[in-house]
C-alpha cells in the first residue's frame, strides 16, 4: 500500500468514527472538499447515535427554549462524538445566533450573538449591538484623521480621511504624479480662462491668510514688505506681462484706480 492509499484510508476512518470534513483537512493539509470526495458514500457513526442524543437532550432549543423546528447540531470547535459537544437548536436561532462555544467579539461575554457587521467588529452580543448602532464612531480604531484632525470627512484608510489619503497615495506613487500631471496640463490647454480664475482666487486666499499673519505681529506692516528680491522681481516680470494682455479700456480703468489711490494717500 503506498503513502496516498495509506492516508486515504486513514481520513475514511476519522470520518466514520464522527469527524468533521474541516478537522480532517486541517490535519492532513488538504481542502474540504477533496475530504468529502474521498468520504462519499461513508456512514458517520455520528449518525446511528443521532436519535440517542435527541432523547437525551430533548426536543427543546438551548437558546430560546421553543420546541419548534428544532434539530441536533454540533457545537463549532468540537471534533469528539460525545453528548457535550451536541445540542438542540431551532432554525430561527441557528440562522441569528451561534452556538454557546463562541463569545462576543467586543466584550467577550459567552452569550446569544448577533451575526451582524458593525463597526469592524463582526459578530457582537445584543448589548453591544444597541450600543454600537447608537454610537456613530468615525472609524473602528479612530476617533478622527490622524493628520488633519477632522471627523467631518470619511475615514478611507489607516486612520486617514479620504483627503490625507489621496495626498499620501499621490507623494508616494511617482507614475501617478506623472498621469495627474498630464491630465492638468491637458485640461488648462482646453480651460485658460477657467484655470485663469481658479489661480487668481487661490492667490487671493493666500494672501489674505499671509497678511493676517502679518498683522498679528506687525499692525504697520504689508505684503509686499515681506517678499525677498527674487519674488519683488518675479512680481514685476507677471505684473508687466498681464498689464500687456489688457485691453485699452481695461489699461484706462486702471489708471484711474491707481491715481484714487495715490490721491488717499496724500490727503492722508
Amino acid at each position: 500500500m503506498s503513502k496516498k492509499e495509506a492516508r486515504n484510508e486513514e481520513i475514511r476512518k476519522m470520518r466514520a468514527s464522527g469527524m468533521t470534513y474541516d478537522y480532517i483537512s486541517e490535519v492532513f493539509g488538504i481542502s474540504r472538499q477533496a475530504v468529502y470526495s474521498l468520504c462519499s458514500g461513508i456512514k458517520k457513526l455520528e449518525t446511528s447515535k443521532k436519535s440517542e442524543f435527541e432523547k437525551e437532550i430533548g426536543n427543546v432549543c438551548s437558546v430560546c427554549g421553543s420546541n419548534n423546528n428544532v434539530s441536533l447540531h454540533r457545537k463549532k470547535g468540537t471534533t469528539e462524538l460525545e453528548i457535550n459537544n451536541f445540542s438542540m437548536v431551532c432554525k430561527k436561532c441557528h440562522k441569528e445566533s451561534i452556538l454557546t462555544d463562541k463569545s462576543c467579539s467586543r466584550c467577550l461575554a459567552i452569550v446569544k450573538v448577533v451575526k451582524k457587521k458593525v463597526n469592524g467588529y463582526k459578530k457582537v452580543c445584543a448589548e453591544c449591538f444597541a450600543e454600537l448602532k447608537s454610537k456613530k464612531k468615525w472609524s473602528r480604531d479612530y476617533d478622527k484623521c490622524i493628520v488633519c484632525g477632522t471627523s467631518e470627512r470619511k475615514h478611507r484608510s489607516k486612520g486617514m480621511c479620504m483627503s490625507c489619503y489621496s495626498k499620501k497615495r499621490y507623494s508616494s506613487n511617482p507614475a501617478l504624479k506623472v498621469y495627474y500631471a498630464t491630465k492638468t496640463k491637458e485640461w488648462r490647454e482646453k480651460n485658460p480662462e477657467r484655470f485663469r480664475e481658479i489661480l487668481q482666487r487661490a492667490v487671493k486666499r493666500y494672501r489674505g491668510k499671509k497678511m493676517a499673519e502679518i498683522k498679528n505681529s506687525n499692525p504697520g506692516a504689508t505684503y509686499y514688505s515681506i517678499l525677498t528680491d527674487a519674488q519683488k522681481e518675479k512680481m514685476k516680470e507677471y505684473n508687466k506681462k498681464r498689464y500687456s494682455q489688457l485691453s485699452p479700456e481695461q489699461k484706462l480703468a486702471l489708471s484711474r484706480r491707481r491715481k484714487k489711490c495715490v490721491s488717499k494717500k496724500i490727503d492722508n
